[in-house]
């Protein structure tokens, strides 16, 4: 009887050692995989950040330009805007035609300080926001130049994580006190020859 007891208790603590080892590694496990995800999450949002940096900067580099046609590859069709020059805008071309052909060409200097830019993606990978802040300058009537500053929200999308970022929505403001509308000055398009050279040079 007492080795009968002694053989069941053995085998209790045998039993009870395997079940904790069970556990622990499972419990490893899960913290590995969850350690996993972590650096995988953390990757994605760091390539993002930089995607989303060299989008902002491909595009200020259109505006400068004054090249819309280049521009609208980085916006979704059914693009949605909020603009210095326009309430509300639906669409890309009536982006383009309301918000763009009304800004772009009376102002220079046009940058995304994208140093500041803070951004986020989806878990899934298929939505990003930035939020970023600009600077440029504008012109009064009588042509002297002010410096006109902003900020931007934009949204991003794309239907596969391997297909590259299209805005489909924008939110561009002015800085508080900055003047509503410039005018521009006659030699405004230099800067847009200049940078369209530069952009060339780039792509070729």
């Amino acid at each position: 009887m007492q080795l009968h007891s002694t053989i069941n208790r053995s085998a209790r603590r045998t039993q009870d050692t395997s079940a904790g080892h069970t556990a622990l590694q499972a419990t490893e496990s899960s913290r590995l995989r969850h350690d996993t995800v972590r650096e995988d999450v953390q990757m994605s949002e760091q390539s993002t950040d930089a995607q989303l940096r060299a989008w902002f900067t491909t595009w200020d580099g259109y505006v400068r330009a004054r090249d819309y046609e280049s521009a609208r590859a980085l916006f979704h069709p059914d693009v949605i805007g909020f603009g210095t020059h326009m309430r509300v805008v639906s669409g890309l071309e009536h982006l383009e035609q309301n918000q763009w052909r009304n800004v772009w060409g009376t102002i220079t200097d046009f940058r995304f300080v994208v140093d500041e830019l803070q951004s986020g993606v989806s878990g899934d990978g298929l939505q990003a926001w930035a939020v970023v802040p600009w600077t440029s300058t504008g012109y009064h009537e009588d042509g002297t130049s002010f410096d006109r500053p902003g900020r931007a929200t934009v949204i991003f999308t794309r239907a596969a994580p391997t297909d590259a970022w299209r805005a489909i929505h924008t939110h561009i403001s002015l800085a508080p006190g900055t003047p509503q509308r410039s005018f521009g000055t006659r030699d405004v398009g230099t800067e847009g020859r200049r940078d369209r050279g530069v952009l060339d040079r780039v792509v070729s």
